[in-house]
Formats: C-alpha cells, structure tokens, sequence
C-alpha cells in the first residue's frame, strides 16, 4: 500500500500541446490514482514504482497500458509518459507521448 504523501507526489496537472491537459489526483482508494483527460475520466492502478496501469479502457487510454511517472532521484515527478493512440484501429504507434508536470 502507499502512503498519501506517495499518491500525493503523482497528483498534478500534466500538458503536451496537441492534448488537452491531463489531470492526475489521489483518491481515497489505496494505490489508485484517478484522472482525466479531455473529458475522459480514468483510473490508474499502481503496480511498481512509478509505474501505474489502467484497469479498464478509456479511450484514447487502453486497458492494461503503462503510465510512466518520471523524475529525478530524489525529485518530485516532472513528466509522465505514456501510448495514447495505440492498437488495432490505429494504424501507427507512436509511442510513449510525454507530458510535462505543470503545477
């Protein structure tokens, strides 16, 4: 299980300039951050470290896929990266797109 202060570190609002911003905040649960992005909401599940996955999809979010949270040792998390349009309908993948922590 981890502590608030460590959900806490996640919680922040996300930006790459084609999306919308993601907002990611702790919830009540253990070990589960929830977000949003446009007007998707969508939860995360933590599975090691600062990487998170979600349970159900949300598109463009698929279950099952990784969010990444990145930082410097001993630093607050300054991005997350994650695939967005990624799977059998789309026919490119164009990785892990990085947004950057701005608050």
């Amino acid at each position: 299980m981890l502590v608030n202060e460590a959900l806490a570190a996640h919680t922040s609002t996300y930006t790459h300039p084609p999306f919308d911003p993601m907002n990611i905040r702790a919830t009540a649960a253990d070990n589960v951050l929830a977000g949003t992005l446009h007007t998707i909401i969508f939860a995360l599940e933590h599975l090691a470290g600062d990487t998170w996955r979600l349970p159900e999809t949300a598109w463009p979010l698929r279950r099952g896929r990784a969010v990444n949270f990145h930082g410097a040792t001993d630093s607050p998390v300054t991005h997350l990266a994650t695939p967005l349009a990624d799977g059998p309908t789309y026919p490119f993948s164009a990785g892990d797109i990085v947004f950057r922590r701005i608050e």
